[in-house]
Formats: C-alpha cells, structure tokens, sequence
C-alpha cells in the first residue's frame, strides 16, 4: 500500500518567499546572471568531514 503526500502551494509560496527575502537582505535586489557560480571539488574533498 503507497500514501500520497501533500504539501500545499501556499506553504511552498510562504518558503519560497521567506527563502527569497533572506537572499535579497544578503545580496541585494538584484542577481548577476553572466556570473560564473560553476566550481570544482575533487570526491576527496567532497567526502573529507574534517575539513
């Protein structure tokens, strides 16, 4: 037997827009889209819980 799970739009809209105000009071109001956001991390380092 599978249960469905909801979750209403109006509480993924309220996240979303608590998610969004947060990026805005940290980075402002605008988002440089020609930036280069891509990096690299070798599996070492993504799995390294030390560093």
């Amino acid at each position: 037997m599978t249960s469905a799970e909801f979750v209403s739009l109006v509480q993924i809209r309220q996240g979303l827009s608590i998610l969004l105000d947060e990026i805005e009071r940290q980075y402002g109001t605008a988002v440089d889209l020609d930036a280069d956001y891509y990096w690299t991390i070798t599996p070492g380092e993504a799995f390294d819980v030390f560093r």
